[in-house]
């Protein structure tokens, strides 16, 4: 193994204040084999290495390369909120990610995403260039928009273009947040009780991803005021695109039957208001129709077709923290193979490893295995 890495694994034992004989031990390994690994005449296993990475509270990326830690800087749907505090307060959840992002790849155990990133003809126009790119995100996703659950919409994303997203605790007044860098795509999203304004910031967010504004400098958003870059106005056109396609949206219209619109809002899980504006947008309604339909919330649409404990549900989910489902499936996929242990898995979930390990290394059956008819 170069000598740069063995320099780095020394550096992490030096640091733990642990002898040689109690770090072999920590990693699971002889002290003999410690002593050749860090001589030259051993290698490391991915594994050891990804424990003493974790011993040390480094990434692996950084024992294999040394590369220094990330400088942060996002994109946010942002109201009163100072990019400062935002920064601050997605630093931690986007550190972390980053940090089982990298572990995974070093690894080998990072899923593949199915698509990357388009390159818009449309660069001019913010409406052309929004109306382009949720063209071709939706070409992509595997299943139509109506009827699926934020959840759902969720995990398709994440394993569609590679993005790990996290519903996490966010300051007030901060939606969500976005950040790339080469590989590594992050989304974090504030927990609400109004599941359509949760979907409609992942949305947003994704087009910074897709488009690339997430590697630039912070992107703010003041959603009360008019004040709207390039990109915010091609996210919010995206939004609307992507959450209500027009192929959609005209063939749930075309029988003109009551409460179809209301229906519509709440199969697409958007609110009634965004609904308005797309249809208007596609010359489908008149300017009373879309300020009717404008008036009203997700619930009141909700208790207008009678699926109101349905909503009810949907904003309780839209409030739970969530962990990026790509990583804890690779995190799971590595413990199983023999190359990481469970505390990655522990960290992802907020478990202790002792609840962790009988979650998911018990082999017990979870009912009998006889035949209930067998006796009768």
């Amino acid at each position: 193994m170069d000598e740069p890495v063995i320099g780095r694994i020394r550096q992490i034992i030096e640091e733990s204040g642990e002898t040689q004989q109690k770090v072999a031990e920590k990693i699971g390994i002889d002290p003999s084999k410690l002593t050749k690994s860090l001589s030259g005449i051993r290698r490391f296993t991915s594994l050891e290495l990804a424990l003493l990475a974790q011993l040390g509270g480094r990434t692996v990326d950084w024992v294999l390369t040394g590369r220094p830690s990330r400088s942060w800087s996002f994109a946010h749907r942002l109201s009163t909120l100072t990019p400062v505090v935002a920064n601050q307060a997605g630093e931690g959840a986007v550190r972390a990610i980053a940090e089982f992002h990298e572990n995974l790849e070093a690894l080998g155990f990072l899923p593949a995403r199915r698509a990357d990133r388009p390159t818009l003809a449309n660069t001019h126009s913010y409406v052309r260039s929004g109306n382009e790119l949720a063209n071709w995100a939706l070409a992509q996703m595997p299943r139509p928009m109506r009827g699926r659950s934020n959840a759902e919409l969720i995990a398709d994303i994440e394993s569609t273009f590679g993005i790990d997203i996290v519903t996490a605790e966010l300051p007030d007044g901060c939606d969500g947040m976005s950040y790339a860098d080469g590989q590594l795509r992050i989304i974090v999203l504030a927990g609400t009780d109004r599941a359509a304004r949760q979907r409609y910031t992942l949305a947003h967010e994704l087009s910074h991803v897709l488009a690339g504004d997430a590697e630039q400098s912070v992107i703010r958003e003041k959603l009360d005021r008019g004040e709207n870059s390039f990109a915010e106005k091609r996210a919010d056109v995206f939004a609307a695109s992507f959450l209500a396609p027009a192929g959609e949206v005209k063939a749930a219209l075309a029988a003109d039957e009551p409460d179809a619109r209301a229906a519509l809002a709440f199969d697409l899980g958007v609110s009634p208001v965004s609904l308005s504006w797309r249809l208007k947008n596609l010359n489908m309604i008149s300017e009373h129709e879309q300020r009717e339909l404008a008036s009203l919330s997700s619930r009141d649409v909700a208790r207008k077709i009678g699926r109101a404990s349905e909503q009810l549900e949907r904003d309780r989910l839209s409030q739970q923290d969530r962990p990026p489902m790509r990583l804890l499936h690779g995190q799971l996929d590595a413990f199983q193979s023999g190359q990481a242990t469970l505390h990655p898995v522990a960290a992802l979930l907020n478990l202790d490893i002792e609840t962790a390990y009988r979650a998911f290394a018990s082999a017990s059956p979870e009912s009998p295995a006889g035949n209930p008819e067998s006796s009768d």
